[in-house]
């Protein structure tokens, strides 16, 4: 990947120092597309590095033992509330989804 599209997206992998404000004025022509312009606006730090940050890989296997019912053990309060968070952001991600599927068939009439 460029790097100034790593600055952009803000990766946790390269010093705060050398990120860069996206702000494009021409959304089509952004690094990634009209999509992570969009996206940029609203994140700190990329995904991919967030994904793969330690705590966030126990949240998500905790979630998926939380889709079963917690058979093994009761987890501790602060995975259950890390799956809760997940829930939270997986909904708003959904959302964002939905409201730009809308508007793209809004547009297309």
């Amino acid at each position: 990947m460029p790097e100034v599209m790593r600055a952009a997206m803000h990766c946790g992998y390269i010093p705060r120092s050398e990120w860069i404000d996206p702000k494009w004025e021409d959304k089509q022509n952004a690094p990634g597309g009209e999509g992570f312009a969009d996206w940029a606006k609203e994140c700190d730090i990329c995904p991919g590095y967030v994904v793969r940050q330690p705590a966030v890989i126990e949240v998500c296997e905790a979630h998926g033992a939380a889709k079963a019912g917690f058979p093994s053990r009761k987890p501790a309060q602060c995975v259950v509330e890390g799956v809760v968070e997940l829930n939270r952001s997986v909904d708003a991600y959904s959302a964002f989804l939905h409201r730009k599927a809308q508007k793209e068939r809004e547009a297309k009439g």
